[in-house]
């Protein structure tokens, strides 16, 4: 209905697996330059997109292994931050921040970090989304049934002063709190190794938890964050990232 008659230079879908094989060949069609899809999970996690990735131009994985799990040919692309959502940020009001949906492959790092941080006198606000969950987390990590909002898990990523990060064992790709943090200039901890293969990560900014003990997280905490230079940092930000999955010179 929005296209009508029309057509459209680039298109881009996020996660295609949602939407209907009709629906894409149709909108393929009204496309005479490049239609790209991204998909920011793993591939095996939402099996219908197997089917749809011929019916693209470009396609897109954000975990590295995904291009050989599949018979179609694919490209690797990391997620992105928003430069706008980075600029005049706040005061950090608390330490820590995490906000994820419930998987069991994370569960004992999400505990066993905040017993440490609440231990060692920090203040973390962390929500875990899903239902009957209650039991499974210490009594000062949140949980509740419904997603926040992108906005509002911004808002709170932004009055955090470290930001936090545990990757579930069904992928290794980057997930955006990994470039938020980047964008924000905010120093990120995380159970995800491989960001330490980025041209972006620095010792002083990033922490793999639990590779190091407490000890080094102690002491990374007070070391200055390392700035990173802007022809780095501007590599993942989403007016260039989008540049290059629609292959806009």
């Amino acid at each position: 209905k929005l296209l009508g008659n029309s057509r459209v230079d680039y298109t881009l879908m996020i996660s295609a697996d949602i939407y209907s094989t009709s629906l894409i060949k149709f909108i393929k069609e009204k496309t005479t330059t490049s239609c790209a899809n991204y998909q920011f999970d793993g591939l095996h996690r939402f099996p219908k997109i197997y089917d749809r990735i011929p019916l693209f131009d470009h396609f897109y994985v954000f975990d590295e292994s995904d291009i050989s799990n599949t018979d179609y040919p694919v490209d690797m692309a990391t997620n992105f931050y928003f430069p706008h959502l980075c600029e005049d940020l706040p005061q950090p009001q608390y330490d820590f921040y995490f906000t994820g949906s419930h998987q069991v492959s994370r569960l004992h790092h999400i505990n066993d970090f905040a017993d440490w941080a609440t231990g060692q006198g920090f203040t973390l606000d962390f929500t875990i989304i899903g239902k009957n969950i209650r039991n499974n987390y210490l009594p000062q990590i949140h949980t509740k049934n419904d997603l926040i909002s992108f906005r509002d898990n911004i808002i709170n990523s932004q009055l955090s002063r470290v930001l936090v990060d545990f990757v579930i064992n069904e992928h290794k790709g980057l997930s955006f709190r990994t470039f938020e943090a980047l964008g924000m200039k905010k120093k990120l901890i995380t159970t995800n190794a491989e960001v330490k293969k980025y041209n972006f990560y620095h010792p002083n900014n990033i922490f793999i938890w639990p590779e190091n003990n407490s000890g080094d997280l102690k002491d990374f905490l007070q070391r200055p964050y390392h700035p990173i230079a802007p022809e780095i940092s501007q590599q993942y930000a989403f007016s260039n990232w989008v540049k290059r999955i629609l292959h806009i010179e």
